[in-house]
């Protein structure tokens, strides 16, 4: 049996950028590619202990590939407990109009508006609110896609569904920014420009 990997115990049980570890000597590109980690995105690993999860990519999606974004649609159904895709499935996330595309395996990046009422800061990334999520939802998925989604959601938060219905036709705007996340969930907790969003 080959001997296991080392890991730095800077990164163990991390997400972490791959230049930055290379950059502070934590690791070499030979030892990057080697079988201690997994690749989330460009640029973006884990410690290959950690479970990964639609969640997880998430998170490291919205902190790391794609700064100043939002977490929606069934990628934000996942950080609150709704698991509707799998882990590998692309994680969807939300930019103002008028920044550049980000083109990413694994990625889905939206352009449009999203208010700051309708975004929360949970596990200190950028997600739609439930009632949010429940109409992004419903409005693109098929339809019984979308009831049995908004259910879930229903029950699992314990939503009002007058509110969601309410909510449906209203227009949103910019997003608050989240905090930098703890240094014992990421490596490269930089902070970013607040930027302003637009509508769903």
């Amino acid at each position: 049996m080959p001997p296991r990997p080392v890991v730095p115990e800077q990164l163990r049980g991390k997400v972490f950028r791959g230049t930055t570890a290379v950059r502070t000597g934590l690791l070499t590109p030979n030892r990057l590619r080697g079988p201690a980690w997994r690749r989330l995105f460009p640029d973006v690993y884990v410690d290959r202990d950690v479970p990964v999860t639609h969640a997880l990519r998430a998170r490291a999606a919205c902190v790391l590939a794609v700064p100043g974004s939002v977490i929606t649609g069934a990628s934000a159904a996942a950080l609150w407990g709704v698991d509707l895709v799998s882990p590998e499935d692309e994680v969807e996330l939300t930019v103002p109009p008028g920044r550049h595309a980000v083109r990413a395996t694994g990625l889905r990046v939206r352009r449009c508006h999203v208010a700051d009422e309708h975004v929360v800061v949970r596990r200190w990334v950028r997600v739609t609110s439930p009632e949010a999520t429940a109409v992004r939802l419903a409005g693109h998925l098929p339809l019984e896609d979308a009831v049995v989604a908004v259910d879930r959601l229903i029950a699992a938060r314990g939503l009002d569904l007058q509110n969601i219905r309410a909510l449906a036709g209203r227009q949103w705007a910019p997003a608050p920014r989240a905090p930098a996340p703890p240094a014992h969930w990421l490596t490269d907790s930089r902070s970013h420009p607040r930027r302003r969003g637009c509508v769903c």
